[in-house]
């Protein structure tokens, strides 16, 4: 099983949105998550500005008896910043998206 850690946290145009790091043999490997607030349809995926980009349930950080969806995506990209803005842009598209 992978353990992801979050790397990084942040508000984007009032979305959350995350960076989490996992090592996996000494590799890392990164995925960007961005919360949903209203509710997205499977089509909105298919036209994500990044590629893999997939739903993900979460527990809330703070009421661990609640869920929230999330878009999600995975990278190798070691490049932070760069991780960062593509993360920005599903944002975007997710804001844009949503039902």
């Amino acid at each position: 099983m992978i353990h992801w850690q979050t790397a990084k946290r942040w508000t984007y145009r009032g979305r959350s949105c995350e960076i989490q790091r996992a090592s996996v043999a000494g590799e890392c490997a990164y995925r960007g998550l961005v919360a949903v607030d209203a509710g997205l349809a499977d089509p909105a995926l298919d036209d994500a500005p990044v590629a893999g980009a997939r739903r993900k349930r979460r527990r809330e950080r703070h009421d661990p008896g609640s869920y929230r969806e999330w878009v999600c995506f995975q990278s190798s990209d070691e490049s932070v910043s760069t991780l960062r803005e593509r993360v920005n842009d599903l944002a975007r598209h997710v804001a844009d998206a949503e039902c």
